[in-house]
């Protein structure tokens, strides 16, 4: 690894996200290739606040990174049910050697599951085929809860004998 006086670029020492009260910072961190320089193991901290380098996973800037990041969240936004999300150009704030990333984010207000219906299921014998789906009415519409409610009733009509079950989304 190379000492952050070799690194080609700055630095990432902090990444923040601004206007995200739905999901908390650490989920956003995952959802983006932008990531600031941390410790690489928690028993290295003693080194890590020393600053030695093996203690550190140092995290370069990438410009061309930002607009992708800021898209990332922006599908990541509305895969979680937040379609009319937002996401400014992210502010980076250049101090040699080391550079602050800020993501600002407008979550706007998400989609909501009024109903929920079932066509064609009554043939297969309902008992337990419908219940605890990890979609619900009344709760956020999802993709991820969308795609987890059909792959959840395939199975559960695989498991019942019918191995060539499909369940399609309207």
């Amino acid at each position: 690894q190379a000492a952050a006086s070799q690194l080609p670029g700055l630095e990432v020492e902090r990444v923040r996200f601004e206007g995200n009260e739905a999901f908390p910072d650490d989920s956003l961190a995952s959802a983006i290739v932008t990531q600031e320089t941390e410790c690489r193991y928690w028993l290295f901290g003693p080194f890590c606040w020393a600053g030695t380098d093996f203690s550190l996973r140092r995290a370069q800037l990438r410009d061309r990174e930002l607009p992708r990041d800021q898209a990332r969240l922006i599908i990541w936004y509305q895969r979680r049910g937040f379609r009319e999300v937002q996401v400014d150009t992210p502010s980076v704030v250049r101090e040699p050697p080391t550079a602050h990333v800020v993501f600002r984010i407008h979550e706007g207000t998400p989609v909501i599951a009024g109903s929920i219906s079932f066509i064609g299921a009554e043939e297969f014998g309902t008992d337990g085929l419908l219940n605890e789906l990890p979609l619900v009415a009344g709760g956020r519409l999802t993709t991820i809860a969308l795609d987890a409610t059909s792959d959840t009733i395939t199975q559960r009509l695989n498991n019942r004998g019918y191995a060539r079950a499909a369940v399609l989304r309207r």
